[in-house]
């Protein structure tokens, strides 16, 4: 008798088993993330459908069971608008499919999926750099063509975000010097002409092939707002959302007009939450 069971599950694989370690680093290895999901209640893996025969190898190289892949008719993911309060978004991670992502997290669930693409196109950051340099606008968390009095609210929402005194993460007191040193360039006009000349002339140059390798291999991006009620083009998959496109991104107020700032303290469990 088997002791391994796949199931279809209302449109994914459900895959049972005996609890194994070494199983379950394979599946891991094998199986992207944004392609698996632990059901804690259910006690199984829900697992995208692509992925039923390597779940039927994992059964029988680790308890020698011969188990039939069910059929899962495919259907086509539709296109959502939807509107998700996120009480915090994580570092991008290079995914075992080679891709890029973050996870937010939303109530007590890592339940939405964020693209580094989607997260990098919403900042204006750019495709990595072998200096990791991001623009300064991209700092400051406001489009190129911002004005001035958008400069001075991006400045704004960015030193709440980081300043050292309400920020726990480890690199707070760097990225606030780095928000004031932007707002210092920004917020100068002549300054500003300089550099935007300089990011002109920046943009002229083409990527080498080293470049772009480096952008493959290194992907470590962060958003630089931590959370936020944020308007979002995307699909359900697995009980996760996952991202294509940042519509709208506002701070979460609450009804005394406080605005909540999160961070993440070196070696916590948790992030922690300020209302500001």
């Amino acid at each position: 008798m088997n002791q391994c069971t796949l199931v279809n599950d209302s449109g994914v694989l459900a895959f049972y088993s005996p609890f194994n370690p070494a199983l379950v680093n394979d599946l891991k290895i094998r199986i992207p993330a944004t392609d698996r999901r632990w059901d804690n209640q259910k006690r199984c893996w829900l697992i995208a459908p692509q992925h039923g025969q390597t779940l039927a190898h994992l059964a029988a190289h680790y308890f020698n069971d011969q188990i039939p892949v069910p059929h899962v008719q495919e259907f086509q993911q539709t296109i959502d608008l939807k509107l998700i309060e996120v009480r915090y978004i994580g570092q991008c991670k290079t995914r075992e499919d080679g891709s890029s992502s973050a996870f937010g997290l939303v109530g007590e669930q890592w339940s939405v999926v964020f693209p580094e693409e989607a997260l990098r196109t919403w900042f204006e950051a750019g495709p990595p750099q072998p200096d990791q340099q991001i623009s300064l606008f991209a700092v400051l968390g406001v489009k190129q063509s911002a004005t001035p009095e958008e400069i001075k609210t991006g400045f704004r929402r960015m030193a709440r975000q980081w300043h050292p005194d309400i920020c726990k993460e480890p690199d707070a007191a760097d990225q606030f010097m780095r928000i004031q040193s932007a707002y210092e360039i920004l917020n100068d006009p002549i300054k500003r002409l300089k550099y935007e000349a300089g990011l002109a002339l920046q943009a002229t140059l083409k990527v080498n092939k080293a470049d772009q390798t480096y952008q493959l291999l290194h992907r470590n991006y962060r958003a630089p707002l931590r959370c936020g009620h944020i308007l979002v083009e995307g699909s359900e998959v697995l009980g996760r959302f996952t991202v294509s496109k940042i519509i709208h991104w506002e701070d979460i107020i609450n009804e005394c007009g406080q605005i909540l700032v999160v961070s993440w303290p070196a070696g916590s469990d948790h992030p922690v939450e300020s209302w500001i």
